[in-house]
This record gives C-alpha cells, sequence and structure tokens, in this order.
C-alpha cells in the first residue's frame, strides 16, 4: 500500500494541491482515526487506524516533508532535520504515551481519543497556518544568496504551489521592488512554464519602477526557444494595449514590449489587431522601435526578407 501510493497517488496529490496543503493529510487522517477511537474502541478500528496512519506517514507526509527541506539554507538544513526528524519526534512520541497511559489510568479507553482529538486539531491549526504563509517563505528564500539550494531543486510544481503563484501574482503587480525581483527569480527558477504568461498578466497593473523590471525579464524568458507562443492571446491583447496608450515614453522600453508582443505570438495563428499594431509600430520616430517591429513581422511571416524597410 506505501509503495502503490508513493508511486501513483502521492506524486499526482502534489501537483494538484501542492506540497504545503497536502501536510493537512496527516491531522486529518489522525482527525477520523481519533475521532473513531472515541466512539468505538476494538481490534478493527485499532487496525485500521494504525494501518492508515502508516501509510499516510511513509507514503505522502514524510516525502513532503523532506521536499519542504530545501525551504532552509545549507547550513541549517541538515541540524532542522536533525532535530524535527529526532528530537521533535521522539519527544512526541513519548509524550503521546504518556498522555496514553494517563487517558487510560484515569478514565478508560475511550478517553485516549478524547485526548487525541484536541491535539490532532491544533496540529491541523498549525499546518494551515504554515500553508498561509509558504508563499512568503519561498519569496524569502528567493532573496537568499545561491547557496540556499533551491535553484535546480527538482519537483518545482510542487513547491510552487497554486497559493504561492497567487501570491507571486500580487508581488509582481506591487510596489516593492524587492519582492518583485525575488518573485521573479522564483519563477525564473523553478516555474518557467508559466513565468511569461504571469509576467505579462503583471505588467498592465505595476506600478513604475516594478513595471520596467517585469517587462525586461519576459523578454529574456521569450528569448528561451522552450517556450511555446500562441499560447496567450489574452497577455498578447493586453501588451498592445499598452503599447497603443504609450505607457512607455522610453524609446527601448517600447522596442522590448514590441520584440514581446511578436514573440508571445505564432506565426500560424496571427492577431489581426496586434499585427496592424506592429505595422504601426514599424513606423515609429524611433530607430530601435522601428527594427524591432520589422523583425517581429519578418518572424510571423508579415514581411519578405528583402524587403525588410529598416527606416
Amino acid at each position: 500500500a506505501v509503495l502503490v501510493t508513493q508511486v501513483w497517488i502521492a506524486p499526482a496529490l502534489y501537483r494538484r494541491i501542492g506540497v504545503p496543503l497536502a501536510g493537512t493529510f496527516s491531522p486529518l487522517l489522525y482527525l477520523l482515526g481519533f475521532g473513531g477511537l472515541t466512539f468505538r474502541l476494538g481490534l478493527p478500528e485499532g487496525v485500521a487506524a494504525l494501518s492508515g496512519a502508516t501509510v499516510q506517514d511513509q507514503a505522502i507526509h514524510g516525502p513532503a516533508q523532506r521536499l519542504l527541506w530545501v525551504l532552509f539554507p545549507e547550513n541549517l538544513r541538515a541540524r532542522v532535520s536533525a532535530l524535527v526528524e529526532g528530537t521533535a519526534k521522539r519527544a512526541g512520541g513519548c509524550l503521546g504515551n504518556l498522555l496514553v497511559l494517563a487517558a487510560v489510568g484515569i478514565g478508560n479507553v475511550t478517553w485516549v481519543g478524547v485526548v487525541g482529538v484536541p491535539i490532532t486539531l491544533v496540529w491541523l491549526w498549525t499546518t494551515l497556518r504554515i500553508w498561509k504563509g509558504y508563499p512568503s517563505l519561498v519569496l524569502a528564500l528567493a532573496t537568499q544568496p545561491r547557496r540556499t539550494g533551491v535553484h535546480g531543486a527538482g519537483p518545482a510544481q510542487e513547491l510552487v504551489d497554486s497559493n504561492t503563484l497567487r501570491s507571486i501574482g500580487r508581488a509582481l503587480a506591487g510596489e516593492d521592488l524587492e519582492a518583485c525581483r525575488a518573485s521573479i527569480e522564483v519563477l525564473r527558477e523553478l516555474r518557467p512554464d508559466v513565468a511569461p504568461g504571469l509576467l505579462a498578466a503583471a505588467i498592465p497593473r505595476a506600478p513604475e519602477p516594478t513595471r520596467s523590471v517585469v517587462l525586461a525579464n519576459l523578454e529574456a524568458l521569450l528569448e528561451d526557444a522552450a517556450v511555446k507562443a500562441g499560447e496567450h492571446a489574452e497577455r498578447i491583447h493586453a501588451l498592445s494595449r499598452l503599447l497603443r496608450e504609450e505607457i512607455f515614453a522610453e524609446p527601448r522600453e517600447r522596442a522590448s514590449l514590441v520584440r514581446c508582443i511578436g514573440r508571445l505570438q505564432d506565426a500560424a495563428i496571427r492577431d489581426e489587431g496586434s499585427a496592424t499594431l506592429l505595422r504601426g509600430a514599424a513606423l515609429d520616430p524611433a530607430p530601435v522601435v522601428r527594427v524591432a517591429a520589422e523583425v517581429a513581422l519578418y518572424r510571423l511571416g508579415l514581411r519578405e526578407g528583402s524587403a525588410m524597410s529598416l527606416r
């Protein structure tokens, strides 16, 4: 059962809800077990509770906990792991045994569940607090030196869950420049698959100077050949609106915006509105903008190589 859960269930669970929220399964299962033991205590109930807790601990909770160690700096990771896996776990086991003996000695065996339920509720509340604060931990980690080890951590999609992505989106469109840079670093290193969409969505809402930083990093990301074009129609429209409204006064920033619009499009599925906008940008007074527009049009098959005019 542990092997089947580790191979088939746990990875899907981590991808679906992320590692931090998966940590709530352990207290929820214990809560169910203690609740059942409160009303009926027998061999079948005890075996079921122990089996479920063992499978969950070894197949879901344990791997998730080890994944989260990468959030600690390397110089602290071994000590924290030893403290949690060793001292804390053994102390918790001793305390739990003493509470069981006290419950049985003072009352009867059904008191085991009565004592266990409130403790498990505190555990669940703590886990939910950690889950809510997890995005801040990830962003704080991104501001630390590279020796922290988050780069190349591997299971990126599980480490950066949907709740963290929402917090990153707010930071990209916020006024805190350091938080914005940390968010970009997390996306570039751990979630490059969703980075272009999040950066493009943040540009229309971001204030200066955050907007310029996000735009520059979006262009750098789109230069990667692994980024798929043609999947960001809404983002293209938002960026096109910025170009029409002349939000960016600096020619180099307008040229960067033109290049982003061109790279987000697909030559096979062209947006005519954006194509018209690129043709208009090809007549921009600034040479750098004209060049960027001509190149974008050429990439989309709207300019012949011999007909490119860099007026």
